[in-house]
């Protein structure tokens, strides 16, 4: 994090602090069932605080010589003062993929520079804490008097494996996206069931998703003509002289 002489701003952000409130937790995650406060949420919760003190927030795209592109949050105030902070986006293909994980990753960064929270943090960063060694139990004297070797497991990590099938099914991607999923950091129940899906399983649920979809999309439709139809009162015969 860079900063300058931060000495209005602070005290300008302290008091926008005593204003803001938790984000309220308005999407739901379909694969973990738990709700989160969305990027509009959070913004709800700062946007009349901060502009009450002369504070603002600017989040702009920088792409370094290698291709990875960063989220930089600049939290500004009248004075001049600033205060900036840079997120790497992770799992950036093209596009589409840039647009997922800048919605997470400027949602984190707002709420992070800010001071805000949601009420009950969301769940929608599990992976995170599922990513920490669970610390081994306990062994006796005499087992422990035994040197042994550790045996290294040969099966990858769910996270890896699951990165590993999506890069192989480019349509994931979206149907991701639909899902409030990150493609390109999926929590990791998420990452279980790719894994357990495999490479063709995860096509043909993406497919038959789809056809859930459409189909359910001409229901719609058909109802709204029915709908329709049942509005337009029947034309009268004219009565004959």
């Amino acid at each position: 994090m860079k900063k300058s002489k931060t000495s209005k701003l602070a005290f300008a952000l302290a008091l926008a602090q005593a204003e803001i409130t938790s984000a309220e937790l308005t999407k739901e995650n379909t694969f973990t069932k738990s709700k989160y406060a969305d990027l509009a949420s959070v913004w709800d919760a700062v946007r009349e605080p901060l502009t009450r003190n002369g504070l603002a927030v600017s989040q702009i795209f920088e792409t370094l010589q290698d291709g990875n592109v960063l989220l930089r949050t600049v939290l500004l105030h009248t004075s001049g003062e600033r205060l900036s902070s840079t997120l790497p986006l992770l799992g950036v293909k093209d596009h589409h993929s840039l647009g997922s994980a800048s919605t997470y990753a400027r949602r984190y960064a707002l709420a992070a520079i800010t001071g805000c929270a949601p009420g009950e943090w969301d769940d929608d960063a599990n992976a995170a804490q599922e990513s920490i060694t669970k610390s081994p139990a306990r062994t006796s004297r005499s087992s422990r008097s035994l040197p042994r070797t550790k045996k290294r497991s040969t099966t990858p990590p769910p996270r890896l494996s699951a990165l590993e099938i999506l890069e192989k099914v480019p349509e994931a991607d979206e149907w991701l996206s639909n899902k409030e999923v990150d493609p390109g950091d999926p929590p990791l129940p998420v990452c279980e069931r790719i894994v357990s899906l495999g490479v063709e399983g995860l096509k043909k649920t993406i497919e038959d998703d789809r056809k859930k979809a459409e189909k359910a999309a001409k229901k719609e439709k058909a109802e709204k003509i029915v709908a329709e139809a049942d509005r337009v009162e029947p034309i009268k015969e004219e009565a004959k002289q």
